[in-house]
């Protein structure tokens, strides 16, 4: 999988997982995953169904509730979303992961000083380990600052930061599709440059 979603092969990616899941079908990781796959797919409304699977089976898995508050902002439900991120982000013990995207969240749902107080919480976090320049993107993002993206997109590169792989695929990152800048950064990580037609299947650009 780790392989197939950052090239942008998505079927191929879930054909792997459903052969995982006859393997071992109470698998959480196996739920996680799939429900990357159909988020990046742009399918969410299936991505929710297979979050609530892995749920059902542990309803304190972080990741899962990560990924349903990425469920609920996909479809446009903000308040839904911040509410299940803030809820990863105090079961898994303040995760930067969940705070990012968070921060992304709230600056979507009109929250912008409550977005521009979660950046402060990173840097605070900063101070005493190790944050990845993830969080901080996500946030950005939210806030439509395009440059301070760009900014933390290149600190992410010089750290070799592990979700980079995820660049041309994640839905979080249309809005800079068309960016010649975001396209250049993506031939420097050599990722497919991708396009995603509204309601259409995914393309080479």
């Amino acid at each position: 999988m780790y392989f197939f979603l950052p090239m942008a092969r998505m079927e191929e990616a879930l054909d792997m997982l459903d052969d995982a899941r006859r393997i071992d079908p109470l698998s959480l990781f196996i739920s996680a995953s799939r429900t990357a796959v159909l988020l990046v797919s742009r399918r969410p409304a299936e991505a929710e169904a297979e979050c609530r699977r892995a749920l059902e089976l542990d309803p304190e898995f972080w990741r899962a509730i990560v990924a349903m508050g990425r469920c609920y902002e996909a479809q446009g439900q903000y308040e839904n979303a911040i509410a299940c991120y803030e809820r990863a982000k105090l079961i898994s013990d303040r995760v930067p992961t969940a705070i990012g995207a968070l921060g992304r969240a709230c600056a979507l749902a009109g929250r912008r000083e409550q977005a521009y107080r979660i950046l402060e919480e990173l840097d605070e976090l900063s101070r005493h380990r190790y944050i990845s320049p993830y969080g901080r993107v996500l946030v950005f993002l939210g806030l439509g600052d395009d440059e301070r993206v760009f900014e933390w997109l290149d600190r992410s590169y010089d750290e070799r930061a592990g979700w980079l792989m995820y660049l041309a695929t994640d839905p979080r990152f249309d809005a800079l599709r068309n960016n010649p800048r975001f396209r250049s950064f993506l031939r420097k990580l050599n990722l497919p440059i991708v396009s995603y037609p509204q309601g259409g299947a995914v393309t080479p650009a």
